[in-house]
């Protein structure tokens, strides 16, 4: 499992194939195949199998409906380290590769090793046209398509994480790689095949090393890395382009039907529905008289209790925590107030509704007090807040038996 995988950088598909063709000098073809899956926030190993000799065999262990990136080895691709400059044209590398070659019966691929040296990699259009009819006409998407050892650039660094040293060599298949302190390529030589169980560890998963460049082949095309290798392919350009297109219909599509499904079935929830409520709001109708006539006395008495509030300023922001804040914050310690009462309740003689109002912008402080100095001296300090009008005591009484008096404050505020 591969973990801390950028989903950005992701392709849009989560599933991706990596399949190498090996064509061996006598004829014969041997398959390896490693299927990735995104899950979350990593990307797991679905499947592997190396040594796959048929078709009929592949068709068993590859899903259809999951691209394919395609690596392919063997007899009939060349691979050549060239020094190569701007001026090089496709004709010109190709005349480097193999003298005389016409340029219209190869494919070429360039992976870049250091400043202008390349390693070019040819295969005649012919042999991997078939391969790419064959696959086609057994259902299999190609989206992409390298040659040679060169896909495992694309999992170089996750190798690097493991015990790997700064330079060392990596037998894959037939290949021995050689890799320079950063970590790119300086030698590729062909060796002589043989069945493993030798695995290589990439991240925290040990690979196979006979599935390791069809495992890199499929994690280059899935996090869509910019140094995997892949051939200018047209066929392979086309096949991406259907292959895109084909899931953002199928997405369309089952968006579609799901949205159709989801209307249908609340078109059939809401008609039961409404059968059932029918005759319960005509019943509703007939009681909805004597609601709106409760509703409209409500609305009387609402009015009512509006138009008192309104009356008494009562629809102001209270301001109790400020008031205390403020009062508390030049408080001598001898002083402990025990009651803010903010706009004191008033009795009136008079009519009904003039009977019940409030003393707006009155404030009434109680409070023990061991000296009376110190409470003149309070007096005179909140006096001088900005906000307060007048400061009178109403009250000041001593019980001999107690310590501290007990007073009564008047303030009017601005």
């Amino acid at each position: 499992m591969l973990k801390e995988i950028r989903s950005g950088s992701l392709w849009e598909n989560r599933k991706v194939t990596g399949l190498e063709i090996v064509l061996a000098a006598d004829g014969a073809v041997r398959m390896n195949v490693c299927a990735l899956e995104k899950k979350k926030e990593s990307i797991v190993t679905v499947f592997s199998k190396a040594g796959i000799e048929a078709l009929g065999e592949l068709r068993e262990v590859v899903s259809k409906k999951t691209p394919v990136s395609l690596v392919i080895n063997g007899k009939g691709i060349l691979h050549k380290k060239l020094l190569l400059s701007e001026q090089d044209t496709d004709k010109t590398i190709l005349q480097k590769v193999l003298t005389g070659a016409n340029p219209t019966d190869f494919y070429l691929q360039k992976v870049q090793v250091f400043d202008n040296q390349y390693y070019v990699s040819a295969v005649r259009k012919d042999l991997l046209d078939a391969w790419l009819k064959t696959l086609k006409e057994e259902g299999f998407w190609v989206i992409d398509c390298a040659m040679g050892p060169f896909a495992v650039n694309a999992i170089v660094p996750l190798i690097l994480l493991g015990d790997a040293p700064a330079d060392f060599n990596l037998n894959v298949g037939t290949f021995q790689i050689t890799f320079g302190n950063q970590g790119t390529i300086e030698e590729v030589q062909g060796v002589s095949w043989t069945a493993s169980d030798k695995t290589i560890r990439v991240g925290e998963e040990p690979i196979l090393a006979d599935t390791l460049l069809c495992f890199a082949a499929a994690f280059g095309t899935l996090i869509q890395n910019e140094i995997r290798p892949h051939a200018s392919i047209p066929y392979v350009k086309q096949e991406r382009e259907e292959f895109t297109e084909k899931r953002k219909f199928q997405r369309r599509l089952y968006a579609f039907a799901a949205v159709l499904i989801l209307v249908l079935s609340i078109n059939f929830f809401l008609s039961s529905v409404y059968s059932k409520e029918k005759s319960a709001l005509l019943l509703q109708l007939e009681s909805g008289k004597d609601a709106l006539l409760k509703l409209d006395k409500l609305k009387q008495k609402v009015d009512e209790k509006q138009l008192f509030l309104e009356k008494n300023d009562l629809l102001q922001t209270s301001r109790k925590s400020w008031y205390a804040d403020q009062l508390a914050a030049d408080l001598p310690e001898a002083i402990q107030l025990t009651r803010m009462n903010i706009n004191p309740l008033q009795k009136k003689k008079g009519s009904e509704e003039d009977k019940i109002s409030f003393d707006i912008d009155h404030l009434i402080v109680e409070g023990f007090c061991k000296k009376s100095t110190e409470l003149n001296e309070w007096m005179k300090i909140i006096k001088n807040k900005k906000w307060i009008r007048e400061v009178s005591l109403l009250n000041y009484s001593q019980d001999k038996t107690k310590e501290a008096a007990e007073f009564v404050i008047s303030i009017n505020m601005n």
